[in-house]
């Protein structure tokens, strides 16, 4: 499952883990997150199943120590129950990223077993697999040359939401909290924030709802652009500091140095983008001709579509979120 920070992806796993039953599937979910090792990820797996199987816990296989042997025994123990299961991975690209800073050659040997993990419990028709981050696993495999190991997976996409359900949730959020917003205004809300993913869309909502509290104002457009602003301000830095931090945690120095580059030469441009072109000319006296050069640009371009920073329309780079280009224009460059 493939979508950036804040789009909802854990939150479809908790409720695959709860409808799973009453679709005839048994769910695991395990959190990758502070995964650092081979063992942890089995240690974490072996919880899982410990929490989740409906069979005494003491019926499941002891662990030893031996990673791929432990592993291997737990999947098995699965297949053993009458439904087929579902196993959530949630945050499994960080784990991965976590074997690379160690060792290319661990992460090849977990990715080759977790394969014909895979691969040999699927045919058996009892393990689905659903994996998801913040960093793409297909670009991180693919940047190591270790995509053969994932070529079985299907990406799928997770979405914002469309027009008429951002107006939806927003109808539905003002009249939970007795602030009824206008057509007018949950219209405004909309075009400013652009990417409608739910975390943008409350974060403005409970935003709008102090500004109208504190001043004594009814939701208007006005309002809306003076909480707009307040969220610009420094006090309000949680909301969008993860954003600059996930570039020196999720590339290499140099990397994170051209992606700073490329973002900060988008936000300083016209609100519908920039073309290829342009951020070429800009990043010029780094690019130098060199060919080499043009395919590490031509990387981080794609990494930071991949990982939700921006977005290609009709030939132009711009910011997925209006918020975040604003944000970037007014407290990193």
């Amino acid at each position: 499952m493939l979508a950036p920070r804040r789009v909802g992806k854990t939150s479809i796993l908790y409720r695959l883990v709860e409808d799973a039953p009453g679709n005839s599937y048994s769910a695991l979910y395990i959190d990758l997150s502070g995964t650092r090792s081979e063992s942890e990820f089995v240690d974490a797996l072996a919880r899982a199943v410990q929490f989740h199987t409906t069979r005494p816990a003491t019926d499941a296989p002891a662990l030893t120590g031996h990673w791929r042997a432990d592993g291997n025994r737990l999947l098995t123990h699965l297949t053993k129950s009458p439904s087929p299961w579902l196993i959530l991975l949630d945050e499994l690209a960080l784990f991965v990223q976590a074997l690379l800073d160690e060792s290319h050659l661990r992460a090849k040997f977990f990715l080759q077993w977790w394969n014909a993990a895979r691969v040999h419990h699927t045919r058996l028709d009892q393990l689905r697999w659903i994996c998801c981050g913040s960093i793409g696993l297909d670009t991180l495999a693919a940047r190591a040359c270790l995509d053969q190991y994932i070529a079985d997976l299907t990406p799928f996409t997770l979405g914002a939401f469309s027009h008429r359900e951002a107006d939806a949730l927003l109808a539905r959020l003002g009249d939970a909290y007795n602030l009824p917003l206008s057509r007018s205004v949950r219209g405004y809300l909309i075009e400013r924030t652009g990417w409608l993913i739910p975390y943008h869309l409350q974060v403005l909502f409970a935003a709008l709802r102090r500004h109208c509290e504190d001043n004594q104002a009814s939701p208007s457009r006005r309002a809306v652009d003076a909480t707009w602003e307040d969220l610009l301000n420094p006090t309000a830095r949680r909301y969008f500091d993860h954003w600059r931090q996930r570039l020196r945690a999720n590339h290499h120095p140099r990397d994170a140095e051209w992606a700073g580059a490329v973002l900060a030469h988008i936000a300083r441009g016209p609100d519908q983008g920039v073309p290829r072109g342009t951020i070429e000319f800009a990043l010029g006296p780094r690019l130098d001709g060199n060919q080499h050069r043009r395919g590490r640009l031509r990387a981080r371009l794609n990494a930071l579509q991949s990982e939700g920073y921006i977005v290609l329309v009709s030939g132009y780079y711009r910011f997925r979120s209006n918020l975040l280009r604003d944000y970037w224009r007014r407290r990193i460059i």
